[in-house]
């Protein structure tokens, strides 16, 4: 009987922490942007990033941007 209840709260665990993680990576275009101190572009992806950097930008939601180099740029 101890066995079967332990073995019911680790199900119920791990499936809360899979919940955790699957909906830390829900992220979408529909996330709305904050006014912030810098924005910070990750070097590397599509072009799409500094488009979107651009347009914050342009937008008045930060005074700065820090694009990061890729990592081809850093290890060759």
């Amino acid at each position: 009987m101890k066995i079967r209840i332990i073995v019911i709260i680790i199900c119920i665990a791990l499936m809360l922490m899979m919940t955790s993680v699957i909906d830390s990576f829900n992220h979408n275009e529909t996330d709305i942007p904050e006014k912030a101190d810098v924005i910070i572009m990750l070097g590397g992806g599509d072009k799409g990033r500094m488009e979107k950097a651009a347009e914050l930008y342009h937008e008045g939601y930060a005074d700065y941007v820090i694009i990061t180099p890729e990592s081809e740029d850093i290890y060759p």
